[in-house]
């Protein structure tokens, strides 16, 4: 199955995401050898709940809470 999601529903998502979602570092691994890509690890390990799901759920919640709650 394939959505469609429009930029503006990409934006009022990351404006419900973004007070809540902490900016996690980004970290460069060593590479085992010169003809090695380069790759880069995301620590969402660093969210207040240790996971990069915050972003959905809140996401959910915040929509939820406007549809009823309005």
């Amino acid at each position: 199955m394939t959505r469609n999601i429009s930029l503006q529903t990409v934006r009022e998502a990351a404006g419900r995401i973004y007070p809540v979602a902490a900016r996690t570092p980004l970290i460069r691994l060593d590479p085992v050898s010169r003809t090695s890509p380069e790759i880069f690890l995301k620590l969402e390990i660093f969210q207040p709940i240790g996971s990069f799901k915050i972003r959905g759920a809140m996401n959910a919640i915040s929509r939820l809470t406007s549809m009823f709650f309005a």
